[in-house]
C-alpha cells in the first residue's frame, strides 16, 4: 500500500487509469467504507477513483484495517471487480490494491507529470488482455527423465551403482552434481523454446520474477481458444519431462501496468 500527498481524514483511492474520454463504466457496487465509484481527469488520462477514509489504511492509526486479512481480503476482490468492469469497457491500467492520494492536487500533479507514459500504453493494451504463464516443475519426475534420456547420466548412474562402496560413494556426490546441472539446463533450454515459441506468436512478453519455475506475462487478444493454443506451442518439451506449462488468464493487464509505474518512478 502507498500513500502520496499530506495527511488527512480522506484520501483519494485509485484504481485505475484510463483514457480521457474513459468509457462507460458498468454500475460498479460501492466498495470501501460504503465509497462510490467516480473519475478524475486531468492532462488526457482518467483516474478511476474512490474517496475512502484515510485511517483503514494507516497502519498506525486505531481504526486501520490494514493487518486484517478478511478485510483486506475482500476489499482485494472488490478493487479486482472494479478494474475487470473497467477492462471490460475500454483500455485500463490498474493500480495494485490500496493506492491512495492524500489530496485532489497530488493527484492530479501525479497524472499530468506521467499522462504521456500512460497514454503510450493505454494505447497498447487497448483490446488486449494479460495471460499468465509458469513453467513448473515435478523434480523426481524430471530427474527420472533425465537419466532415462541423457546418456552421459545414465552412465554414470548405472557406473555408481556397480561401484565399490568407496568409489560408489565419491560418485554418488558426482552424480548428485551432475543431476543437479542437468536438471538446471534442461530446464533452462525449455524455457528459452519457450521463450522462441512466444516471439513467433507475434504477443508481447514479460518474463517475471518468480519464487519456483520461470514465469512470463503475456499481453495479447482475448480470444477463445487462447490459452490451449499456447499450451500446445511446443508439447514435445514437456511429454514426460516431469515439466509443465500452466496457463492462466485473462487477466486486466497487471503486469504492463505495473512496468509502466516503475518506469514512471525512474523517468
Amino acid at each position: 500500500m502507498s500513500a502520496y500527498g499530506e495527511a488527512r481524514a480522506e484520501a483519494w483511492y485509485v484504481y485505475a487509469v484510463l483514457p480521457d474520454a474513459g468509457h462507460a463504466m458498468p454500475d460498479a457496487a460501492a466498495i470501501l467504507a460504503g465509497s462510490a465509484v467516480g473519475t478524475i481527469k486531468e492532462a488526457g488520462v482518467t483516474a478511476l477513483v474512490s474517496l475512502v477514509p484515510r485511517a483503514l489504511f494507516a497502519a498506525d492509526h486505531p481504526q486501520s484495517k490494514a493487518a486484517d486479512p478478511a478485510w483486506v481480503a475482500v476489499c482485494a476482490e472488490a478493487h479486482h471487480r472494479v478494474v475487470q468492469l473497467a477492462t471490460e469497457a475500454g483500455p485500463c491500467l490498474p493500480l495494485g490494491f490500496g493506492t491512495l492520494f492524500g489530496s485532489v492536487d497530488s493527484l492530479r500533479c501525479w497524472l499530468a507529470e506521467n499522462a504521456g507514459k500512460m497514454q503510450r500504453t493505454l494505447a497498447q493494451v487497448g483490446g488486449q488482455r494479460e495471460w499468465a504463464l509458469t513453467l513448473t516443475e515435478d523434480a523426481p519426475r524430471h530427474l527420472a527423465w533425465l537419466e532415462a534420456n541423457d546418456p552421459a547420466l545414465r552412465q554414470l548412474a548405472a557406473t555408481t551403482k556397480a561401484a565399490s562402496p568407496g568409489t560408489g560413494f565419491l560418485l554418488e556426490r558426482r552424480l548428485a552434481r551432475e543431476r543437479e546441472s542437468a536438471r538446471k539446463h534442461h530446464g533452462a533450454a525449455v524455457a528459452a523454446r519457450l521463450s522462441e515459441c512466444l516471439a513467433a506468436e507475434a504477443v508481447l512478453v514479460r518474463q517475471e520474477p518468480a519464487q519456483e519455475g520461470v514465469a512470463w506475462s503475456v499481453l495479447a487478444a482475448k480470444e477463445i481458444g487462447f490459452a490451449d493454443r499456447i499450451a500446445k506451442l511446443a508439447p514435445s518439451l514437456f511429454d514426460g519431462t516431469g515439466l509443465s506449462l500452466r496457463v492462466t488468464g485473462p487477466w486486466p493487464p497487471y503486469a504492463f501496468a505495473r512496468a509502466a509505474w516503475q518506469e514512471q518512478s525512474h523517468g
